[in-house]
């Protein structure tokens, strides 16, 4: 049975996952930057919607960052 550490721990990698990978979409020459070669050639939408979306998905985000209780998660990932 996983303990408390793990699970809050494995909530996490995926929140992080899903952060990155919206990162990486809305600015896919950093992530071309970062080795990611899939966004090789993309470039970023800079129409203000997009821009609007962004903000939506940074507040999501952040709100779901605030959800985590930190006490729970190992050192690695408490550290990150």
């Amino acid at each position: 049975m996983p303990s408390e550490s793990d699970q809050a721990d494995r909530e996490f990698r995926d929140l992080a996952g899903k952060i990155l990978d919206s990162m990486w979409r809305q600015y896919p020459t950093t992530a071309a930057s970062m080795g990611l070669h899939e966004y090789d050639g993309c470039l970023p939408e800079i129409s203000k919607s997009a821009s609007d979306r962004r903000a939506q998905e940074v507040g999501g985000h952040l709100v779901s960052l605030q959800g985590v209780d930190a006490s729970t998660l190992s050192i690695e990932h408490y550290m990150e």
